[in-house]
């Protein structure tokens, strides 16, 4: 094969550390979706000036991080502030009973899968983003959705995260 495409320079590491040849490797970051953009800019959701929503989307596996922030969030000790879990996955029921075992958990929220229509007013309806994988993806299209959502974000330095968010909000390790 004459090249090779990463979706990231996190990848792009990864292909060349098992012996891909690197001036073979070109980046291709992944895309964002124009439409759903254009929904973002259409919808005008009345945030509660009262709470802070602190959002995850995504799938609900072990890799993904959730059972993590469900632990972070519970440490939180605060009434004002709601985590919700947006996504569906094999973790489910497990992350509910993390979820319920904590002291927070009347202010822990599974919303499920949810269509990809809906998800703009998912964005807009929350504050804070968290991404926290724990495996190295190779692009969560969700940073970009939260960046296009103009959220706060925290991320895991895991994986492209780092590359997607820049300067552009939290990365912890």
């Amino acid at each position: 094969l004459d090249k090779y495409f990463a979706l990231s320079q996190t990848m792009k590491e990864m292909h060349t550390a098992v012996g891909f040849l690197e001036k073979k490797i070109e980046v291709i970051p992944n895309m964002y979706d124009p439409e759903f953009f254009e929904k973002l800019e259409r919808i005008n959701v009345k945030k509660s000036v009262d709470k802070i929503v602190i959002l995850y989307v995504g799938r609900l596996s072990e890799e993904k991080g959730v059972e993590d922030l469900i632990r972070a969030f519970s440490k939180m000790s605060l009434n004002n502030v709601e985590l919700h879990i947006t996504g569906s996955g094999p973790k489910r029921e497990e992350l509910e009973n993390i979820a319920n075992a904590t002291e927070m958990k009347k202010q822990i929220k599974f919303l499920g899968w949810t269509n990809y229509d809906v998800l703009p007013i998912i964005y807009k309806s929350a504050d804070i983003f968290v991404h926290p994988a724990r495996w190295p993806e190779a692009f969560a299209r969700t940073i970009l959705e939260a960046m296009l959502a103009k959220l706060a974000i925290i991320t895991s330095s895991s994986g492209a995260s780092r590359h997607i968010l820049g300067d552009g909000g939290v990365i912890y390790e």
